[in-house]
């Protein structure tokens, strides 16, 4: 697995008022490292993997987040998606890239982490699908599994030949279309396409301690989703688990809303020190 240093920042780490940052590129795509400019007890190192975007550098976004986290004395990694970097490229990606390079980023922090630091992996929405199967596939080397409203998918969509884009395999197989428009509305509404998704039977199978944060308001996530996971969850034998669902707030702004990201960040900070 290759890896190098970004050229723009170079090895020595450049410094904000409230940590340090710098990027390495790990098997052809960068991952944005922020810490704490003072060492701290009882430190944890982040991993977090954004959602369903298809915007350019979403790392330097999500950057925001993990400044907040690592004021509390946290190392934070934010790492891009390869279909990212060029969003003109986007449909020659698809769920299946994403967990791959969730999964290179994941070994890569944790050959980095000393042996008193908790790995917590951190997913948002598409990213919190891709962090369930990556905390259920590296089992106890992930201490805490974070999940910030996650989305399910139907069986089959996290294929290699399945790709992003309009029109694509990856919108026909999680927007199910069959016979006229009404029957396809009816029978999504009945028996949508991601209520038989085998991820809740991975959600079983995580050892981590997880945190499950739902918003009120969510009109992308449905609550039926939620409540899957919910179940799934409470009923593994061994791990922590706690749910929230934040009054007030809808799918989107997890980072751009300030409050919202006060709120969230409280409960995540809460969540890993007791």
């Amino acid at each position: 697995m290759s890896e190098t240093k970004n050229p723009v920042f170079g090895n020595k780490p450049s410094n904000d008022s409230n940590c340090a940052y710098w990027e390495e590129w790990v098997s052809g795509f960068p991952i944005l490292t922020l810490s704490p400019l003072v060492e701290k007890p009882n430190q944890s190192r982040f991993v977090i993997l954004y959602g369903d975007s298809t915007e350019k550098n979403q790392r330097h976004r999500i950057k925001i987040l993990g400044e907040d986290i690592v004021r509390s004395g946290h190392i934070v990694h934010c790492p891009e998606y390869r279909s990212n970097l060029d969003p003109s490229h986007i449909s020659e990606f698809g769920l299946y890239d994403r967990l791959q390079d969730g999964r290179n980023a994941i070994s890569w922090a944790l050959r980095r982490k000393q042996s008193e630091e908790a790995l917590v992996l951190v997913g948002i929405s598409m990213g919190g699908y891709l962090s369930v199967r990556l905390a259920d596939e590296f089992g106890d080397r992930i201490q805490t599994l974070i999940l910030l409203a996650p989305t399910a998918y139907p069986n089959g969509v996290c294929r290699s030949c399945v790709k992003f884009g309009a029109g694509n395999e990856f919108q026909k197989i999680i927007r199910r279309k069959i016979g006229p428009v009404w029957f396809s509305w009816i029978l999504n509404k009945i028996n949508p396409p991601w209520a038989n998704s085998f991820i809740f039977e991975r959600a079983k199978e995580v050892k981590a301690d997880v945190l499950l944060i739902s918003y009120s308001h969510d009109k992308i996530v449905p609550r039926g989703v939620i409540k899957k996971y919910l179940r799934a969850f409470s009923l593994r034998p061994t791990g922590r688990f706690k749910f929230i669902n934040l009054p007030g707030f809808d799918h989107s702004g997890t980072v751009s809303n300030k409050t919202k990201r006060f709120y969230v960040v409280n409960q995540i900070l809460d969540f890993i020190n007791n």
